[in-house]
């Protein structure tokens, strides 16, 4: 029991020595910002794409991706940039019934709903919705809606990549 407790001893005074003098923590470098949370899901420890070469979809009314279940992936992501046309409505709805198995963040569980709008051209985006020209969009692993939605009457070109 003796020999147990010197052990110990020799263990932790070790430890804390290691503690004091080993550490390998060093400062990060001036500027340094840490990605936001599409940045880390880009990286490659993150989520990987939704599709594995950019997608161009001619739009003239509606479009429906049913996006599947990938239980087992924390996330999946996708980037929507409109090519063409005024602007777009981009609206990704999950998947309420999925397993309890495959329930990823809540976070990527929630409506997601933004107006893509060109440059160029004068948008009639609605009040209530984001006005931006490419945007990032969270797929949760139980999968769900995406709906992409052109002015009535109108057309437009958005690339899914």
């Amino acid at each position: 029991m003796r020999w147990v407790v010197i052990i110990l001893g020799v263990v932790a005074i070790g430890f804390v020595a290691f503690m004091l003098i080993g550490s390998n923590e060093s400062e990060p470098p001036e500027g340094f910002e840490p990605p936001g949370f599409f940045g880390w899901l880009d990286s490659l420890g993150g989520a990987p794409r939704l599709v594995e070469k950019p997608v161009s979809i001619p739009d003239d009314g509606g479009w429906t991706l049913a996006v599947p279940r990938a239980c087992g992936t924390p996330a999946r992501i996708a980037t929507l940039e409109i090519k063409s046309g005024a602007y777009v409505s981009v609206a990704y709805e999950c998947r309420a019934d999925a397993p309890r198995d495959c329930r990823g963040p809540v976070e990527l569980c929630r409506d997601q709903v933004f107006c893509l709008a060109s440059a160029e051209g004068a948008s009639i985006c609605p009040s209530d919705r984001e006005e931006v020209t490419e945007a990032d969009v969270s797929f949760g692993p139980e999968g769900g809606l995406l709906r992409i939605t052109a002015p009535l009457g109108g057309t437009a070109s958005v690339e899914l990549r």
